[in-house]
């Protein structure tokens, strides 16, 4: 079996000449009381600067003044700090054993912003059309995902030639290019294109490359990609219609771009979070494909009538605190649950232990020796990962009304020693479930009943004379004798 552990297979050029040069020198000068997160926050705030650079440059910075190139010099600057602590994060953490998903699901949160809001500074600042402008950041809020998606599916990820880095190595050069030879640079010709094309068409391939390369590895799966690709699919066809026909204003236009970057980050952050508390939300991303199903509604409408009806701003900042709701849900939510999981060295090396995942199915409705002894002895065999079932399957398969929620019955279980993980998964196992959650083995009583083929089932003899069913019935009976009056 194929060894799936969670890490990443940098295959940039550039990566480890910056980690010789700088990083690692940079490394020896931070005190060991730093926390990774700060260096992350820290290189994100670096990063937001250029972009602020870059999204006012039109009004503000002029290449042509010494004032001009110095805030190009200092955005280009930024970058490269930005870089280093990308890199930093990880080194401190490794160095000071603070790893953990908290660490990575922050920084998966600050990249997936930074990926979206400086290319489109960056479109912004060189003068690239309006159309292009939303083809790229539509194509880089998916590849930034699918690569996401690559971690989440395989417990590792490929990162191209052409990936995170260089793409801060393309903002950099720009930026400096541009502070030392003006805007005329961008004009030149090159193989039948102005320089400002030939480097955008050569991003925007690459980055579909990379797409399709992790739609290509995961054809099973292909219908998780649809939901980000609807939602942020539907805001970019209404802005392209709506700036066609001259209905887009700049407060709408740049509203959009706002939605698409923080739909992508949402996107994203769910990935991680299913990645590290085996929690799925794709009825949440649904959601997001209302705003543009809603937005091209009122557009057809309002070109059919030949008049504004109003509804396109409201609908926009609606859109807007959805998703920063959201967001913010998805934050508290997150670090919350896993700041209640038990820590461990062994995400400092940036990988999950090398050891068999072992899964246990259980409702958990009411937890009792049995389940403890079934759990240790799956602990013993390696990684335990329960496989608890929804509130959905308990109601409509057992139609049983949980005492506890999904979600609270998840936080009794994490507490648990012998627990590593909780995925919610539905009464029934198969194959394709295990194979959804890289499941070595399915560790159950010798009342089985799910449709595991047995080469991956383990069974082990229940206990005897408990169960949920009989406590259930024993708590029914004891209230039932408390009601009667006494004789």
């Amino acid at each position: 079996m194929k060894k799936k552990n969670f890490e990443s297979r940098d295959l940039s050029a550039t990566a480890p000449v910056l980690k010789r040069m700088l990083t690692e020198p940079v490394l020896a000068m931070v005190p060991k009381s730093v926390s990774p997160n700060a260096l992350t926050i820290f290189g994100g705030l670096a990063a937001s600067l250029t972009a602020f650079l870059l999204w006012t440059a039109p009004d503000y910075v002029n290449p042509e003044t010494i004032a001009g190139k110095s805030a190009l010099v200092t955005g280009a600057l930024a970058l490269v700090v930005y870089a280093i602590c990308d890199q930093l994060d990880g080194l401190q953490a490794r160095r000071c054993k603070k790893g953990g998903p908290t660490g990575d699901f922050l920084d998966h949160w600050v990249d997936a912003l930074l990926a979206n809001v400086i290319p489109a500074g960056l479109m912004i600042f060189l003068g690239i059309g309006f159309y292009q402008t939303v083809i790229m950041l539509i194509v880089v809020a998916l590849a930034f995902w699918a690569n996401n998606w690559q971690t989440l599916n395989e417990k590792e990820r490929e990162l191209p030639f052409l990936g995170g880095l260089e793409f801060i190595w393309v903002g950099v050069a720009s930026l400096g290019a541009s502070a030392v030879w003006g805007m005329d640079l961008w004009d030149i010709p090159v193989l039948g294109f102005d320089i400002r094309t030939f480097s955008y068409l050569a991003v925007i391939i690459t980055l579909l490359f990379s797409i399709l390369k992790n739609v290509r590895r995961a054809p099973d799966r292909i219908k998780d990609f649809m939901t980000p690709l609807a939602s942020l699919g539907g805001i970019a066809l209404w802005l392209v219609l709506a700036y066609y026909t001259g209905q887009l204003n700049d407060g709408a236009r740049y509203l959009g771009f706002f939605i698409i970057g923080l739909m992508a980050v949402k996107h994203t952050g769910d990935l991680m979070r299913q990645l590290w508390l085996g929690v799925n939300a794709p009825r949440i991303d649904r959601v997001l494909t209302l705003p543009g199903i809603l937005l091209l509604l009122v557009f057809l409408y309002e070109t059919a009538m030949g008049y504004s009806s109003g509804l396109t701003l409201p609908i926009l900042w609606l859109t807007t605190v959805l998703c920063l709701w959201l967001l913010c849900w998805q934050a508290v939510n997150t670090f919350t649950l896993l700041s209640i999981q038990p820590k461990s060295d062994t995400y400092a090396s940036g990988a999950i232990p090398d050891k068999k995942r072992i899964m246990v199915d259980m409702s958990a409705t009411l937890l009792h020796h049995g389940h403890i002894r079934l759990l240790a002895q799956a602990h013993a065999l390696g990684h335990v990962v329960v496989g608890l079932t929804s509130d959905q399957d308990l109601q409509s398969v057992k139609n049983l009304t949980a005492e506890l929620t999904f979600d609270q019955r998840k936080e009794i279980l994490m507490a648990i020693e012998f627990v590593d993980e909780v995925v919610e998964t539905p009464w029934l196992l198969t194959n394709e479930v295990l194979q959804q959650h890289n499941i070595d083995m399915l560790v159950h009583g010798d009342d089985n009943q799910n449709d595991i083929s047995d080469d991956k089932l383990v069974i082990f003899p229940r206990t005897e004379g408990i169960s949920s069913e009989a406590l259930r019935a024993s708590a029914a009976l004891n209230m039932d004798r408390e009601s009667q009056p006494a004789e």
